[in-house]
């Protein structure tokens, strides 16, 4: 009986797991994302040893960075040399990401994971990019947005040192981690996510509740059969005569 309430408490509880683990699971979404305007796209320049890629975005709010997607081009080629970024912000470097580009998928996007940066509202995030290996016929290069005018792009050439400004911004999006529940809150903006966890809580006791009662069938007794044991009738019968 003991045990039978146990596996009935352990399944009413496999529900209420799911729903915690999917309220806690982290949702990607973006802080700042030019995907969605409509705009006319061009490749850059292929990044090789003599061309670098450089451009500086003025961040619009205060947020956290986990990651940013680029949408990159391979000239529908397998590429094998290897790109250095260094992301900068207000002129100092914070991190640096190497890329080969055997892993790169012609106009997908790669995300740059672990970035894991607070940015404040005026500051620059500077992306730098080059490839010491990289060349006419070995190289991968990104997709921009010709019309978007929130970053500045510049071309720079390694062997002369010239710099020259390139219309657009980077194909991208800037990507902030967050709970489920938050970003629910945050999303639709029906109520406050101090009120939604509460609500939340009482969801899971309720469900828990009825996933117990469910399972919680009455057993049948066993039934008591009184059978008389067989008893053998041992008179002999006599002889008629």
């Amino acid at each position: 009986m003991k045990k039978n309430k146990k596996i009935r408490f352990c399944l009413s509880c496999v529900p209420t797991l799911l729903i915690l683990a999917f309220s806690f699971m982290g949702i990607t979404r973006p802080n700042y994302s030019n995907l969605n305007i409509t705009s006319k796209t061009q490749p850059f320049e292929r990044i090789t040893k003599s061309v670098e890629l450089i451009q500086e975005t003025k961040i619009r709010k205060t947020v956290h960075i986990d990651s940013i997607d680029l949408q990159l081009a391979t000239y529908t080629r397998k590429n094998t040399n290897r790109n250095k970024f260094v992301f900068l912000l207000n002129s100092k470097p914070v991190l640096t990401k190497t890329v080969d580009s055997s892993t790169v998928k012609d106009n997908a996007f790669y995300r740059f994971k672990d970035i894991d940066l607070d940015v404040q509202k005026g500051d620059t995030l500077e992306i730098q990019w080059t490839s010491n290996d990289g060349s006419s016929n070995n190289a991968i290069t990104a997709w921009v947005k010709t019309d978007i005018t929130n970053s500045k792009l510049y071309q720079h050439n390694l062997t002369n040192g010239e710099t020259k400004r390139v219309p657009g911004e980077l194909s991208m999006s800037l990507n902030m981690k967050e709970g489920a529940l938050h970003y629910l809150s945050e999303k639709y903006a029906i109520i406050s996510p101090a009120v939604l966890y509460i609500l939340f809580g009482l969801i899971i006791i309720a469900v828990t509740f009825l996933m117990y009662l469910l399972l919680s069938q009455p057993e049948e007794e066993p039934q008591n059969y009184n059978r008389q044991p067989f008893k053998k009738n041992n008179k002999k019968k006599g002889k008629k005569k």
